[in-house]
């Protein structure tokens, strides 16, 4: 993956785990990544989009559902892991590479819903 990147000129860091994930996080505009509960949190509290590949082994299928429910609010990009997954994902990369201004947008809506989270926060502590 690093290779094609490369080859189209996007820059990136790939790894499987990372140690300090919130310096990542802040320095990022865009991020790939699983879709699980911690990194939704993450991107909406951060307002940094993501190409979200959800982890086609998990419970229920929550990370699609995550996900899902994230690029339906227009705050990302879901990629079904599949055969054609890299050239979907590349695809998307390179429409964002050729016009950043396509992250306005999601940013917009992860702003929204950081709004929204905390509202739904206060209101439900108010109940009790």
């Amino acid at each position: 993956l690093e290779k094609i990147y490369a080859k189209e000129g996007i820059e990136c860091e790939i790894k499987s785990f990372f140690t300090d994930m919130d310096k990542k996080l802040a320095k990022a505009n865009l991020v790939i990544a699983r879709s699980g509960a911690s990194t939704i949190a993450e991107l909406i509290e951060l307002k940094v989009p993501g190409i979200l590949i959800p982890l086609p082994s998990s419970a229920d299928n929550h990370q699609y559902y995550n996900a899902k429910e994230m690029t339906d609010k227009g705050a990302g990009w879901l990629v079904v892991e599949r055969a054609n997954s890299a050239s979907n994902l590349l695809k998307i990369v390179k429409s964002i590479g050729k016009d950043p201004t396509l992250l306005k947008k999601p940013i917009a809506q992860l702003k929204s819903m950081q709004q929204d989270s905390c509202q739904k926060m206060i209101d439900v502590i108010k109940k009790f």
